[in-house]
């Protein structure tokens, strides 16, 4: 007969593995206290195609004024990651709503399918949620 203890040893490891699984395959974590993260880019979406150079984009996510959260943005995995801009209605610390613009300070999006953005809410616990979109950079006589 098998013990509770090593039951337990035995369910609570895999049990934590697999809603760690879970969580990670939907793009949304939950933070300790039940906090939702949430990221979205909503101006673009996969696929779409965009003209090659300069690129705003925006998005939403679940970071407002007291989360302790903050939202970046990447272009294909090119660190550091940058902090985007916060435009909620609750001021510089609501990223609710956000946009960020790829310039030649960062990176400009490239001719053709090469352009992997990604949004990433970061929060000071170290929890994150990750929304990627892939555009397909096109000079103005393709668009």
């Amino acid at each position: 007969m098998v013990s509770k203890t090593k039951l337990l040893a035995t369910f609570v490891p895999v049990a934590a593995a697999y809603l760690f699984a879970a969580l990670m395959t939907n793009n949304v974590v939950y933070a300790a206290g039940s906090q939702h993260l949430d990221v979205k880019i909503t101006s673009i979406h996969n696929g779409e195609k965009v003209p090659v150079g300069k690129l705003t984009i925006s998005g939403t996510s679940s970071a407002t004024p007291g989360t302790k959260c903050e939202v970046y943005a990447d272009w294909s995995d090119k660190a550091p990651y940058q902090l985007v801009k916060a435009t909620g209605p609750g001021g510089a610390d609501d990223y609710s709503k956000w946009k960020f613009t790829y310039t030649s300070k960062y990176h400009l999006i490239t001719e053709g399918d090469t352009n992997n953005l990604t949004g990433k809410i970061e929060c000071s616990g170290g929890q994150k949620a990750f929304n990627s979109v892939d555009v397909i950079g096109v000079t103005r006589s393709q668009s």
